[in-house]
Order: C-alpha cells, then structure tokens, then sequence
C-alpha cells in the first residue's frame, strides 16, 4: 500500500515541479521588465509589503515537514532526512522565486488574478495554448496536496499513539512494517 502511494506522490510531484518550472519558464520569455518590473518594489508597499509577502509565501513550503513525518520509511534518516528537507526547500525557494519573477515581469501586478495567475496572465498575452495548459496542470496536481497529507497521516498517528496520546490501535504495525490500521481508520475518517 504505502509503495502505491509513495509512487503517486512521486508522480504528482514531478509532474508539479514540471508544470512550475513550464509556467516559470514561458513566463520569463514573456516578460516585459521595463514595464512591469520598473521599480521592483513597488513603492505604495516597499520594504514592509516584501516582507508580508514572503510570510504569506511560506504556506508553498507546506510539504517539507511531511518529509519529517516519513522519516521512518526512509534508508539511513539519520544522513538522509536532513539532506532532503535541506534539498526540499532549496528547489522549492527557486521554484518559487523563479515563478513569482515571471509572473510579475510578465503582467502588471495589479492586474494579476488572485484565482488563477498564471492562466490568465497567459491568456492575458495572447498564449491561450500555454493558459491552457497551466490551468489544467493546476487542477490535474492538486490531488498531491491531499496525497502528501494522507500519507503522512498514519506515521503521526502512530507516534501519537505511542506517546499515549492516541489509542493503541494506532500504533499496530502489521508483519510488513505497515501501519494497516492506522491507515484504514484515518481513511475512512
């Protein structure tokens, strides 16, 4: 069970980081820096509205402590977990950085659409085939929000219940190292 979900995680998160870097890179061809990057802090909101940004930002950094919560499956967590959640929000910040330079470059920031920005900024510079693209990749990969959580759902079960937080029922693991009722019960929940 857990290596049918590990292989979907892996799935959605290749085809995310994909479509991140395909939205980062066409919108970067699109851009138009001297028009949409003149000044490149926007001085209504200056220094003080970089940083309320970059807060709000942190929520896209959601998935690195789901990594912590899968240290059990993992070969040698001791060398490997911190190099992961180190690697984890490396490609994650550039991503992020990479995507939001395109965006802003590539469309006025006011005009930039708080639902869907990349689709319509697209739109908006007469790319339909790329807003096309980038709206059904945005649909098509949300399910790996919901995957991640789920998968690591029973891991924090697990030391819940070991802590005597939860009940013990949490805390079986079946004879292959799989957390079955765990699993089953945070499913059907």
């Amino acid at each position: 069970y857990y290596f049918l979900m590990i292989q979907g995680a892996n799935f959605f998160t290749i085809t995310k980081v994909l479509l991140v870097s395909f939205m980062a890179l066409i919108g970067m061809i699109l851009m138009k820096p001297e028009e949409n990057l003149q000044p490149f802090i926007p001085p209504q909101y200056g220094w003080a509205g970089v940083f309320r940004g970059a807060t709000s930002s942190f929520f896209g950094y959601i998935g690195f402590d789901e990594l912590a919560c899968m240290a059990h499956e993992a070969v040698d967590p001791q060398k490997n977990m911190p190099l992961s959640i180190v690697y984890t929000l490396g490609i994650v910040t550039l991503l992020y950085v990479a995507a939001a330079l395109a965006l802003t470059g590539m469309q006025p920031y006011e005009e930039i659409s708080d639902v869907s920005g990349f689709p319509a900024a697209f739109h908006a510079r007469g790319w339909d085939w790329a807003a096309q693209i980038a709206a059904f990749g945005e649909v098509f990969t949300l399910p790996i929000v919901v995957l991640i959580s789920i998968m690591a759902q029973p891991r924090l079960q697990y030391a819940l219940a070991k802590d005597g937080l939860l009940p013990k029922i949490f805390a079986k693991v079946d004879r292959h190292g799989n957390l079955w009722w765990g699993t089953v019960i945070a499913g059907i929940a």
